[in-house]
């Protein structure tokens, strides 16, 4: 993935992300390093997860970007550094969903569409 803006958390650290949004909405993808494994958190209306590259599963936060900012067109780097704070916040609480999961839920999404 190429990221093209760069978020610089109050302690100095950098953060590459790119800023994905269309007319459909904003879409952000913010490259992560945990524990040595490269990870994205992705932050859009409904949804604040992390995408897992060791094994292709995601973590599902509990909040969501419109819980927190409402209805808004687009985040500014403060909000997107905020939904950081919030996924290492509540880590222990967010649901695992694994990679057959998504294909499955990605399925049914696809099958709906035709």
């Amino acid at each position: 993935m190429e990221y093209d803006l760069e978020l610089v958390a109050a302690d100095g650290s950098v953060f590459p992300y790119r800023d994905d949004s269309s007319s459909d909405g904003y879409h952000y993808r913010i490259s992560l390093d945990i524990d040595g494994n490269a990870a994205e958190l992705l932050i859009q209306p409904h949804s604040l997860h992390v995408s897992l590259d060791d094994d292709g599963g995601w973590l599902q936060f509990p909040q969501t970007p419109s819980e927190l900012f409402g209805d808004v067109a687009a985040l500014s780097t403060e909000q997107l550094l905020e939904c950081m704070a919030v996924a290492a916040e509540t880590w222990d609480d967010a649901e695992y969903v694994s990679a057959e999961q998504i294909s499955q839920l990605l399925g049914m999404m696809v099958g709906k569409e035709s």
